[in-house]
């Protein structure tokens, strides 16, 4: 039984032995019309009470101010009843059990005495004046009843605590397990994933759940401490297309709840943003979203894989109690230990792709080598083969590479071979696939290319590596390329070593022919001529 449900079953048990009341006098009483008016303000506030959200139920000495309503109110039914039976006190006692659940032992004393004065000024009320206190006094027998029921009237309310406290005992409990079940199954799905970014979606969505916060967050606090990256909101998540791609920063300056955190390390709890001098500063920004809570979880401090990051949840009324910041302080260390892994993973798979790019690599130019080139040749040529598709072969080489070295030392050389290769690359496809094949040799390989197509990207490549401008210590540096080209001839290529024996073979022929042109492995097109063959 949650506390609203607990103070409105107290209040209805009062109206129903006010009525037993009436009907053990007479009905008739009942149509006087302050009586009758008390018993409806007593409901309709019943009523209202029981329309409230409950998070407003929690213990809170404003419950007085219901106790001494109740307890005018029941005063005024037996004044108005004129009974002054002992039994009228019992009608006291759902105000007495009311007081004993929300303010222990101090409520029972308090709320006995006023009950028993409540109950005297009743009686001095009914009674005639001049005499009342010698006939009330007087009376020991009735002043026996009257001890007795305030002794029962005692052990009623510590038994409405006790039960309370067990009622709510068992409601912590079966919270507690149902939160511990959310936690579980939380960390299982933060199992299932290593991306960081789901990670975070889940444990706004989970922790929005466990605390009812309206609003939740999770920031990444920089270096200097002085600001922050807003990771993901709810906000952030209902609006993903509007906020897709944005980052949003912030001065930590202006919340001063996530400052706080940071420089304790602890947790920090504000349970009414406009009572709490930490949130004075920002009290009308807070109020203007509707925020009257804020709780905010460390989740990692200067870690050194995922950094400083701060969970902040906060929603509009209703301090966060302890179970629930537990429960947030969980879920936080959970999805850091994750987010942990997740990082270690997603560095894990750069460093294999960066381990493996660098086994299929050239460690000068950055190009393909020739493992993997002679891997792609013969994976097309295969295709080449089976579909009848065209393949050509350019082999590239730079002329007079070693008389560059041998005058301008080794890592000019290296500049230069870096340079061509980056020259190489612009104009061609991504089919393509260009490779240091060794030394100041580049092999390029063109699915899909016939023999002619073959000869226009090779001059292509003459002309643009001519055109260059390279100098050493300020002085120019002309540079030519001599290229061999040759192309899948069913005929006579059985294999792809046969294709580069034919590309070799016409590299060797431009050499001879004067360097700086491009030649065809079998013959079939004339040699471009340069304009400026390199002696």
């Amino acid at each position: 039984m949650n506390h609203r449900a607990l103070i409105v079953h107290l209040r209805w048990l009062s109206i129903l032995l006010a009525f037993g009341l009436v009907q053990l006098d007479t009905p008739a009483h009942f149509t006087r019309p302050v009586l009758a008016g008390a018993f409806l303000v007593y409901m309709v506030s019943n009523l209202a009470l029981s329309r409230l959200p409950e998070r407003l139920f929690a213990p809170h000495p404003r419950w007085f101010g219901l106790i001494a309503f109740d307890i005018a109110v029941i005063s005024l039914v037996i004044l108005q009843l004129g009974n002054l039976r002992g039994d009228a006190f019992f009608l006291y006692l759902p105000a007495v059990a009311l007081a004993a659940c929300y303010h222990g032992q101090r409520g029972i004393f308090a709320t006995v005495a006023a009950a028993a004065a409540a109950f005297t000024g009743v009686a001095y009320a009914l009674s005639p004046h001049a005499t009342f206190w010698e006939d009330f006094l007087g009376q020991t027998g009735f002043l026996f009843r009257i001890s007795l029921l305030v002794v029962i009237g005692v052990s009623f309310g510590y038994l409405a605590q006790r039960l309370r406290v067990e009622a709510t005992g068992r409601t912590e409990g079966v919270e507690e397990r149902r939160g511990l079940e959310a936690v579980v199954a939380a960390a299982h799905h933060f199992s299932q994933s290593l991306k960081q970014g789901e990670v975070l979606t889940r444990l706004i969505q989970v922790t929005a759940e466990l605390a009812s916060a309206s609003r939740c967050s999770v920031v990444y606090v920089d270096e200097d401490r002085g600001s922050g990256t807003l990771l993901i909101s709810r906000e952030m998540l209902a609006r993903r297309e509007r906020l897709a791609g944005r980052t949003l920063r912030i001065a930590l300056g202006n919340y001063p709840e996530l400052s706080r955190a940071l420089e304790t390390g602890a947790t920090v709890t504000v349970d009414d943003v406009a009572e709490d001098p930490l949130t004075a500063p920002v009290l009308e920004k807070l109020r203007a979203v509707g925020i009257g809570t804020l709780l905010v979880v460390p989740m990692a401090v200067d870690d050194p894989m995922v950094g400083t990051l701060l969970l902040s949840v906060a929603r509009d009324g209703g301090a966060f109690t302890a179970r629930e910041a537990r429960l947030c302080e969980l879920i936080a260390a959970v999805a850091a230990n994750v987010l942990k892994n997740a990082y270690m993973h997603e560095s894990l798979s750069h460093e294999n792709l960066s381990l493996q790019k660098l086994a299929i690599s050239d460690p000068l130019t950055g190009l393909y080598n020739r493992r993997f080139f002679d891997m792609r040749l013969s994976e097309e040529f295969r295709l080449a083969v089976r579909h009848s598709l065209p393949l050509s072969l350019v082999l590239l080489d730079i002329d007079h590479f070693k008389r560059i070295n041998d005058t301008h030392g080794h890592p000019v050389g290296d500049r230069v071979l870096v340079q061509v290769a980056e020259e190489v690359q612009k104009g061609l496809r991504h089919s393509d696939c260009l490779a240091r094949y060794g030394g100041e040799e580049f092999m390029l390989l063109l699915p899909l290319t016939d023999a002619r197509g073959a000869m226009a990207k090779a001059e292509e490549i003459r002309v643009a590596v001519k055109e260059m401008r390279f100098a050493v210590e300020g002085d120019p540096l002309s540079l030519t390329v001599s290229l061999g080209v040759a192309s899948y001839d069913a005929a006579v290529c059985a294999e792809s070593e046969a294709l580069i024996a034919q590309a070799d073979q016409a590299l060797y022929t431009a050499k001879q022919g004067g360097r700086d042109q491009v030649r065809f492995g079998s013959g079939a097109f004339a040699p471009v001529t340069p304009s400026h063959a390199a002696p």
